[in-house]
């Protein structure tokens, strides 16, 4: 018997088993915090947008008038450019330029365009304003559709094939290499526009 008290014994089984569970925990803590600390590290180097090789599925929302619209890939043969902007977005401004040369120059045979806010907000007006009337437009997508997106930052240029899968993503003002690209992928040219290649510069995070 051990003696841990005056007028206390437990059998030395007991305080074995005692010491083992108590080692126990503590290496059971240990293991949660190291855990705990590297889905932080996680979190904090995800990357808030898309990556090329992504499925994405039917993108859901509400067109200019409030009506249901969903784009879905499998019914069309096109490949679809998605456009992502906010009202509030100088960026998504600045970069107008260079999407409406796509606009008038990509080859509607073999593409789809689509524009997308992530704001619901005065979108009518903005479209009118920037004469984005020859293509769809969803003023109000699905929270789901959202997340499934990643619309997290804008500008952004989406090339998705008829898969759903996203071939290529530009994020931000167009810059040199972005440029270049572009016009590569799509046989087009772009206007000469300044601009600045850091990310923080070229691209909003939240609503834009």
């Amino acid at each position: 018997m051990s003696d841990l008290s005056p007028g206390y014994k437990i059998s030395k089984k007991a305080a074995i088993l005692f010491v083992l569970l108590v080692t126990a925990l503590i290496a059971l803590n240990a293991s949660l915090i190291i855990q705990n600390r590297s889905l932080r590290a996680s979190a904090g180097t995800r990357s808030p947008v898309l990556h090329p090789g992504t499925i994405v599925p039917s993108l859901s929302g509400k067109d200019l008038d409030g009506k249901d619209f969903t784009l879905s890939y499998s019914n069309d043969p096109r490949k679809v450019v998605l456009l992502v902007f906010s009202t509030r977005c100088g960026f998504c401004n600045r970069n107008m330029p260079n999407w409406k040369a796509m606009l008038q120059s990509i080859d509607r045979n073999s593409y789809r365009i689509v524009a997308v806010s992530i704001i619901s907000d005065g979108v009518k007006e903005y479209v009118s304003q920037q004469k984005l009337t020859d293509i769809p437009i969803i003023a109000e997508v699905d929270p789901k559709s959202r997340v499934s997106y990643e619309m997290n930052v804008t500008p952004q240029t989406m090339l998705i094939n008829s898969d759903g899968k996203v071939e290529k993503l530009w994020i931000g003002l167009f810059g040199p290499d972005d440029r270049s690209e572009v016009e590569r992928s799509f046989s087009l040219k772009l206007p000469q526009i300044t601009s600045n290649n850091n990310f923080s510069e070229r691209a909003r995070l939240g609503d834009g």
